[in-house]
């Protein structure tokens, strides 16, 4: 009897110790998502899982943190610097990655017919420029593509089965 008595306070002090573990996580990672919040910053912090949506961190330095199942659901992203980070399973759906581009398309053929078309289409520009341009031209036409900025730095960050703003899963 006496050997059940121990195991029972053993197994309550194990679940008190973890729980309160956790608790102190929850509210250091809060700590953390304040001082992002304050400063527009949270270099190589642990964010694992956090509840991002609906945050404006346009600007914001990420660079190297680990956002790895965070939901960045409706989240301003715009010109952030995501280097490093690791955004593998975090949900980036409905995102505004800030970047605002548009595509001219001019098509002709040999018979006179002329198309134009206007899109809305951001091409991904050197982070260090603040416009982009694509050119192509094929026998019929050109296509020029036109990137105003804002598009956030996310050179060396993982994505790999983050849900994309368009609610796609990347690879």
């Amino acid at each position: 009897m006496n050997l059940q008595k121990a195991a029972i306070a053993v197994a309550l002090v194990a679940g008190i110790t973890a729980g309160g573990l956790y608790g102190v996580e929850v509210a250091a990672q809060r700590s953390r998502i304040q001082g992002l919040i304050e400063t527009g910053k949270c270099l190589d912090c642990d964010l694992k899982g956090a509840d991002l949506a609906r945050l404006d961190l346009k600007k914001a330095d990420l660079s190297g943190a680990n956002l790895e199942g965070a939901d960045l659901q409706g989240t301003n992203l715009g010109s952030a610097n995501l280097q490093r980070t690791n955004l593998r399973n975090a949900n980036l759906e409905g995102a505004d990655l800030g970047c605002n581009g548009f595509s001219f398309s001019v098509r002709a053929d040999g018979n006179s017919n002329f198309g134009f078309q206007i899109d809305r289409s951001p091409i991904t520009p050197s982070p260090s420029a603040p416009v982009g341009m694509n050119l192509n031209t094929t026998d019929n036409g050109a296509t020029v593509s036109l990137n105003f900025g804002g598009c956030p730095d996310l050179t060396g960050a993982t994505l790999q089965g983050a849900r994309m703003p368009d609610g796609s899963v990347h690879p």
